[in-house]
């Protein structure tokens, strides 16, 4: 490309100086890109081991739900050990919310927060039901976080701090 006067337009200039000087001008952008790049699988994949774990959590308080609903009224033999069954199960889910608590150390939580909510949403329900059939009354949020996750993973109010949680009576 040349100007009007014959010479050499300023890109072309440029140009020329960039290659003559061996400088590559892509270099840059492509470093950049790649480290984006790698940031964003990182993260992809820990969304995806978050999900598995989540989904996990979702099977076993289904199943757990499932077992609860095989409760017969005159039975209390057989009732006392399905509530037993079921309250060991819940309690090895913690391992699960453990394994999501590590994975969420040291990230914004929130960025992730629909990865892992399905499986405590779950969860709660499973719980719930639990107790509610137990003792005949509803638990507090509190009372499901201090019995089955403990103060270090406080996920079950983490998933009812979403900006939704405001249309959900508690």
């Amino acid at each position: 490309m040349r100007c009007h006067k014959g010479r050499p337009s300023r890109r072309v200039f440029l140009l020329f100086l960039i290659k003559s000087s061996g400088i590559n001008a892509e270099y840059g952008v492509m470093c950049r890109f790649k480290s984006y790049r790698s940031v964003m699988d990182a993260k992809n994949d820990k969304h995806e081991r978050i999900v598995k774990i989540s989904r996990d959590i979702t099977i076993a308080s289904k199943r757990i739900i499932f077992g609860l609903h095989r409760i017969l009224p005159d039975n209390t033999k057989e009732h006392e050990g399905i509530l037993n069954e079921a309250e060991g199960k819940l309690t090895a889910l913690k391992a699960q919310f453990v394994k999501i608590g590590e994975e969420l150390k040291g990230e914004d939580v929130y960025s992730f927060h629909r990865a892992f909510t399905n499986g405590v949403q779950e969860f709660i329900e499973a719980a719930t039901f639990h107790h509610g059939l137990k003792t005949l009354t509803i638990p507090s949020i509190s009372h499901l976080q201090d019995q089955y996750m403990g103060s270090t993973c406080p996920l079950l109010s983490l998933s009812l701090s979403s900006p939704y949680s405001a249309l959900i009576p508690l």
